[in-house]
């Protein structure tokens, strides 16, 4: 059986993505365009990763409810690989709100479901029998705390040097991070100032490449420019002008998936994050999420500047 890409991404959503010309609180508003998916961390990497022409990542959920076998069905539907473990309680949902007069967007989310500890166990399972076959795990998100260090323990304990461990998240995730078994951590400026507890970014990735015996960390800043420190060198990402955004829901999973993905293809680690993160600018010009067209992610690749 082919090695594949593994995406625990245990919090799904069906999604749904509402856009105006102009949102006005507390007014009576009426979409122009309605567009619904399957969403959440794990999908958006997924999506973002079979866009390269490889359908070899999998992920893993929950999933509950009439909202869940909605997920199940756009899941089927854009045939992307995944394994659900079901559950009593229903998989939530979001509603993103986009504003073409503000640019701005909104989101408003459901509560995540309620687990039980007997589908903690299956799920347990389900993560441990695909654990063999992966060449990359990528934990796409925060992991819900009543199995997050059960989770932890089992990606520690199968770590090797075959399989790569990237980590898209920074709350909760204190166990996996101290026991230097991640490889690559990509997150944004925020989130790495909170994590490290240091304000300036140069401070802040040195202390947490050492700390986490990372061999890469990954930071994204919006439209600002992104940097990847590894311990021997840092390469600073100029990003270029890609018009008028339309839905900036997903680009940072967008970025990881197509990061991981180029990686394990071959790319080195500098090219591949550059090809991520012009696939995240390009899934911006789509009002789905973590869609995008290889055409604009070539085109804004060639625009990005390395230094």
């Amino acid at each position: 059986m082919a090695k594949s890409i593994l995406a625990i991404g245990l919090n799904p959503v069906l999604q749904k993505t509402l856009s105006f010309d102009a949102f006005i609180e507390g007014k009576v508003n009426r979409a122009t365009e309605v567009h619904m998916s399957s969403g959440g961390k794990g999908i958006h990497f997924a999506r973002a990763a079979n866009h390269l022409g490889s359908d070899s990542c999998k992920v893993l959920h929950f999933l509950g409810g009439i909202s869940g076998e909605s997920v199940n069905g756009f899941l089927e539907d854009e045939s992307i690989d995944h394994e659900a473990v079901p559950i009593f309680d229903t998989t939530r949902g979001c509603t993103t709100i986009l504003s073409r007069e503000s640019g701005l967007m909104s989101e408003l989310v459901d509560p995540s479901p309620r687990i039980e500890a007997s589908e903690n166990e299956a799920m347990l399972a389900l993560i441990e029998a695909n654990l063999a076959n992966a060449e990359a795990i990528a934990i796409c998100g925060t992991i819900p705390g009543t199995i997050a260090n059960d989770v932890f323990s089992l990606l520690i304990e199968a770590a090797s040097d075959d399989c790569l461990l990237f980590m898209d998240a920074y709350t909760n995730v204190a166990a996996i991070l101290e026991s230097g078994t991640v490889n690559i951590l990509k997150i944004n400026a925020d989130e790495l100032s909170e994590l490290s507890g240091i304000a300036d970014m140069e401070t802040a990735a040195a202390h947490c490449l050492e700390r986490f015996s990372l061999d890469a960390l990954a930071i994204t800043n919006g439209p600002a420019n992104a940097v990847l420190f590894t311990p021997q060198k840092q390469f600073e990402y100029q990003l270029p002008e890609i018009g008028p955004i339309i839905n900036p829901l997903g680009a940072g999973d967008t970025c990881s998936g197509v990061f991981v993905a180029s990686f394990v293809s071959g790319d080195s680690i500098e090219i591949a994050f550059a090809k991520g993160l012009a696939a995240a600018s390009a899934s911006c010009l789509s009002l789905k999420a973590a869609d995008f067209s290889l055409r604009e992610m070539t085109r804004i690749m060639d625009g990005i500047k390395i230094t």
